[in-house]
């Protein structure tokens, strides 16, 4: 997992305590799910830090690469890390009325969109699983080893009680 942050200074330093709040509620959740999670050591705020913590999460040898969005991000960090990892990407967002990061995930959706590389977007609020995904192998949940054959993110990572997913397929 990537989190991807503003490239301005000022506004990262303001921003950054809460991408890794939610970076870490994903995460757990993610973990609880039976998923092996590895999180980049940075939040990407620069291109440098694109390139060189998409490699090194690449270099972990991922199934798949989870970019992050809890703020608002600049969408050519997104073009970056896809350029230095070769797994699949999936591209989540949490709901925030203060942080736009939902309009981050879509301006980095777009621009993947213009390049051909594809991503699934996932979009809602961190929740436990539920009790009976808690023990599903990653075979189950339709994620393999050197590709994503369906990946269903809502049994780590689903909407609230009483929220809905609208929109495409993740």
């Amino acid at each position: 997992m990537i989190s991807i942050s503003d490239g301005r200074d000022y506004v990262h330093q303001g921003i950054a305590e809460h991408i890794k709040v939610n970076e870490d509620r994903l995460v757990r959740s993610l973990s609880v799910a039976g998923h092996d999670v590895v999180a980049g050591s940075r939040q990407v705020s620069d291109n440098g830090l694109a390139v060189s913590v998409s490699r090194e999460v690449a270099a972990a040898g991922v199934d798949l690469t989870i970019l992050h969005y809890a703020v608002w991000a600049f969408p050519h960090f997104t073009m970056l890390a896809a350029a230095a990892t070769p797994s699949p990407l999936v591209l989540v967002s949490t709901i925030d009325p203060v942080q736009p990061g939902l309009v981050g995930m879509l301006a980095a959706g777009g621009a993947l969109d213009q390049i051909g590389r594809g991503a699934r977007p996932a979009v809602g609020r961190h929740r436990r699983p539920r009790p009976d995904q808690r023990d599903r192998s990653a075979r189950d949940r339709g994620v393999s080893r050197g590709g994503v054959a369906r990946l269903d993110l809502r049994q780590g990572w689903w909407p609230a009680d009483g929220d809905e997913h609208r929109g495409g397929q993740y």
